[in-house]
């Protein structure tokens, strides 16, 4: 399947970017080696996740990331308290 690691890779991105890693180039060789895949890969999903996010810089990409998981926590706990 074509895009069978795009969900892995994106999830790792996100997963760092929630830790407030910086996900710099140097992290790419590290998530191709976790999801055993090439680091190629890895930099065309990023690319593609940039270019969706409209994000011009990693740095972007990151806050933009770092955003969504602060939102989406929310809403979780919010949920959660509703319980």
């Amino acid at each position: 399947m074509r895009f069978a690691h795009s969900i892995p890779v994106l999830k790792r991105i996100i997963s760092a970017a929630a830790k407030g890693e910086e996900v710099s180039s140097a992290m790419n060789k590290q998530i191709a080696d976790e999801l055993s895949i090439g680091e190629v890969t890895v930099k065309m999903h990023r690319s593609n996740t940039m270019r969706k996010l409209s994000a011009k810089s990693i740095a972007r990409q990151d806050l933009q990331v770092q955003k969504i998981v602060n939102a989406i926590s929310k809403e979780v706990e919010h949920e959660i308290k509703r319980l």
